[in-house]
């Protein structure tokens, strides 16, 4: 894929020029060349092969992003990649809890129904839940798979259950990975649910914050993957229950949720 002749999107974080080149050059070529391998690999039932297939297409979508590319172009790569989610997970082929959760979100995000469905719908095992039965992330999907089947009742259960272990534990007890977004999420969700506009874009703007200082600490992000799914999929949920996020923010490109099919 020819290099885009534009400066970069401005972003908070920076990042080499160079590698985002390379991967932009690199990705298309994978994605073509595998393309007489797929029907043996779905014959094979392998959907390890679809979900590389699908991160790879996830990635491509980020870069597209950052050098200037329309959202219909952004678009088109989202939906390649769920739609290979969906393959992956039809071959039961499952997926660590973080990463469900993105692809998720994402799908949720662009109105992809089928790939939302097929995920909240999956034995649960398949969603990485079973992998880890004392952590807090699989709270969060079972109250992103409520917010989909507009049960609120049951969304504000798990919301409760993920506050007491955030906000209630010993003042001894070590605190879970990833604390911070986890605190983030719980409140993202119950000012969604108490349709409180201005508690949902404050912690819209909060997520922004740590999203940024993450990819500061983080020396091991070359290829940005700047596309925050998981806000724009809380955009969303938001959007659809009457609120108006009022987020504008390089990582949560809200035209791509407003390009999204009616």
């Amino acid at each position: 894929m020819p290099i885009p002749p534009v400066e970069l999107l401005e972003l908070p974080n920076r990042f080499d020029r160079r590698i985002l080149e390379e991967e932009y050059e690199r990705i298309p070529r994978f994605l073509q060349s595998v393309q007489r391998v797929r029907d043996r690999e779905l014959a094979n039932g392998n959907g390890d092969f679809f979900h590389i297939l699908a991160e790879q297409w996830k990635i491509l979508a980020s870069l597209q992003y950052v050098f200037r590319q329309g959202p219909a172009t952004v678009l088109s790569s989202v939906g390649h990649w769920l739609d290979h989610v969906v393959l992956g997970m039809e071959l039961s082929h499952g997926m660590e809890v973080s990463v469900m959760l993105e692809y998720f979100f994402g799908a949720i995000a662009v109105k992809n129904d089928s790939c939302a469905y097929c995920l909240a719908t999956a034995p649960p095992d398949l969603l990485g839940f079973a992998d880890d039965p004392d952590s807090l992330p699989p709270l969060v999907g079972r109250v992103a798979f409520a917010l989909l089947r507009e049960e609120d009742d049951e969304a504000r259960t798990f919301l409760e259950l993920l506050h007491g272990h955030l906000f209630e534990a010993p003042p001894d007890a070590p605190p879970p990975p990833g604390k911070a977004e986890l605190c983030n999420l719980q409140r993202l969700g119950s000012a969604l649910l108490a349709r409180d506009a201005a508690a949902f874009n404050e912690q819209m703007e909060e997520r922004c914050r740590l999203r940024v200082a993450a990819l500061d600490v983080d020396s091991d992000v070359e290829i940005p993957q700047v596309i925050d799914w998981m806000a724009l999929g809380f955009c969303s949920f938001a959007r659809d229950r009457g609120l108006t996020p009022a987020i504008r923010h390089a990582y949560v490109p809200f035209a791509l949720c407003e390009q999204r099919p009616a």
